[in-house]
């Protein structure tokens, strides 16, 4: 039920759960990406359908796990009310995770990584804090962030599966830029043969199909051109100045959040957008050394590391049954 961004974050978030002494299944869509990755980290998985009613999820559940009250993670938007009280009555305690819907008050405990309330009702488990970071991640956010007074290199990547293709509309509204290097990474799920072709071609720019070295090629980057998906908070918690393109109505929210608490430069709505403007925005932040220092500075302090921890210790909580762990019961 994850995009890529949500794929990787709880592919980290179950491995933290392991070492702690459980046995996490993931629940995904029949996707080869989701189901290559796990399969590599030999994470075991189910396969349901987007859309899958409560009870065959309760009947999976129940097939597949034995012993004490499990507990379902959900990593998804907009749940419904009956969705998450059809759960718990058969005895499945539900943490809602990154969703703004007012039914997630239904669910044994909220955590939010953005937002501190939903429609003006305090959040107990809120902010950046809770965002789950990858250990890479981790490890450079915890080291001091240098902003080179010249920039040297810019990192663009819109995600994992980059449906509005947004990558390519980039590289045609910059391609002509020199003396400095582009580095343009697709989704595992969004790699495109010719125009990879075309990028490497161009002196400059380098394509690459995903990466094991994300963090690092994130972490080097005097500028990051990304989505309002997790790879922001990423961007953010090692210090590296970002553009935001959003593409759904989630990115936007959360890239309005970041552009006021972060001095990340929200460029709205991809599908709004006009490219033609994206180069002189680009290249004006890149000439505004002060300008990225503060945008390095704020988007650190803002995405604190150890969220993962912290979200684990709520899971924990809820598992034990202690009383009122989320605020919501």
């Amino acid at each position: 039920m994850w995009g890529l961004g949500h794929l990787y974050r709880n592919v980290a978030l179950i491995q933290e759960m392991q070492d702690r002494g459980y046995s996490p299944v993931a629940i995904i869509n029949d996707f080869f990406v989701s189901k290559e990755l796990l399969g590599q980290q030999n994470i075991e998985y189910l396969i349901v359908d987007e859309y899958e009613s409560p009870e065959k999820i309760v009947g999976l559940i129940k097939e597949n796990m034995s012993g004490g009250s499990p507990l379902l993670f959900f990593d998804r938007i907009l749940s419904e009310r009956f969705y998450i009280e059809t759960l718990q009555k058969n005895g499945i305690k539900i943490v809602c995770y990154d969703d703004d819907s007012r039914n997630t008050f239904y669910a044994d405990a909220t955590i939010n990584p953005r937002l501190y309330d939903i429609e003006g009702v305090a959040l107990r488990y809120a902010g950046p804090s809770y965002q789950v970071l990858r250990q890479e991640v981790e490890y450079l956010a915890s080291q001091r962030r240098t902003i080179h007074r010249k920039p040297e290199e810019v990192l663009i990547h819109f995600g994992g599966t980059d449906p509005m293709g947004i990558l390519e509309r980039t590289f045609r509204a910059i391609k002509k830029v020199s003396n400095i290097r582009f580095v343009m990474i697709s989704g595992a799920a969004a790699y495109n043969e010719s125009l990879s072709e075309e990028i490497n071609s161009q002196e400059g720019f380098t394509y690459l199909r995903s990466t094991e070295h994300f963090a690092e090629a994130l972490c080097r980057a005097d500028l990051a051109l990304l989505s309002g998906g997790v790879s922001l908070y990423e961007a953010c918690a090692v210090g590296t100045p970002a553009i935001t393109l959003a593409q759904n109505e989630d990115q936007k929210l959360t890239q309005r959040i970041f552009a006021e608490k972060a001095g990340v430069c929200d460029l709205g709505m991809a599908s709004e957008y006009d490219f033609g403007q994206l180069r002189d925005t680009m290249l004006s932040i890149l000439g505004q050394y002060a300008r990225r220092k503060t945008m390095s500075r704020k988007g650190k302090k803002f995405v604190m590391p150890g969220g993962i921890g912290r979200i684990c210790d709520v899971l924990e909580e809820t598992l034990s049954n202690v009383s009122d762990p989320g605020g919501n019961k």
